[in-house]
């Protein structure tokens, strides 16, 4: 058997990756998250196992991986760590923390996702017209699929009747859910809706009460402008 080794100090509550691997700050809104994520020194930490927080973990794990037998494992740690643990203890570890360091990274790698997006000031409608724009994609990409040997023309659809049908349903709502808030923030002053007609016929009246160029630069100054705020409302 290799020499012990035994870990500093004790496990804090909470695990999360040292920032020398993953420089993740679990903060605000993604401080929950970090919450659920159990690493420590690179490995899977679990706070309640036994195993995990045991000084001796790497010397047990060597030896069911040596042996793969719960019952040599279970007395090896009687020996070592002078505890008896149950079958079910040492199993839980062996089959779900020994090799969860990739389920914890990709925790990891998720709740930094989360922070990136958070730290977009994205308003309702914006976060809206992203939704819409994901369906779009999904309904593309539905109507894309062709036969293949393991699906019939049949099947495929049938999976396009049924993808698009839920598709459409979540669209409807998103439109209006939007069409909503718009008449909401149009009562309330926070915007300005002018019909395109009126708003055209009013472009071509000062184009022509215009006296000189200088003028007509300006009405067309204005109508920039104008255009540039719609489009980042």
């Amino acid at each position: 058997m290799s020499e012990s080794h035994e870990q500093k100090g004790p496990p804090p509550e909470t695990m999360k990756a040292p920032d020398t691997y993953f420089p993740v700050k679990f903060d605000g809104i993604v401080k929950n998250l970090g919450q659920l994520i159990n690493f420590n020194d690179n490995i899977m930490h679990e706070p309640t196992c036994v195993i995990c927080s045991s000084p001796y973990r790497t010397d047990i794990e060597a030896k069911w991986l040596e042996t793969k037998s719960t019952i040599e494992t279970q007395k090896f740690i009687k020996q070592k760590a002078k505890l008896d643990l149950t079958d079910a203890i040492i199993d839980n570890h062996m089959l779900i923390h020994l090799n969860s360091g990739i389920k914890e990274i990709q925790k990891i790698e998720y709740a930094d996702r989360i922070r990136r997006l958070s730290n977009n000031d994205l308003g309702t409608l914006d976060r809206i017209k992203i939704a819409l724009s994901a369906i779009d994609e999904r309904i593309m990409g539905i109507n894309s699929i062709i036969p293949s040997q393991n699906t019939s023309q049949v099947e495929i659809e049938k999976i396009k009747s049924s993808e698009l049908t839920k598709l459409m349903a979540t669209y409807e709502k998103l439109i209006k859910l939007q069409a909503s808030i718009l008449g909401e923030m149009e009562k309330q002053g926070s915007m300005i809706r002018i019909p395109k007609a009126a708003f055209l016929d009013w472009y071509n009246r000062m184009m022509v009460e215009a006296k000189n160029p200088e003028e007509k630069q300006i009405v067309k100054k204005i109508l920039g402008e104008l255009k540039s705020l719609a489009q980042s409302s």
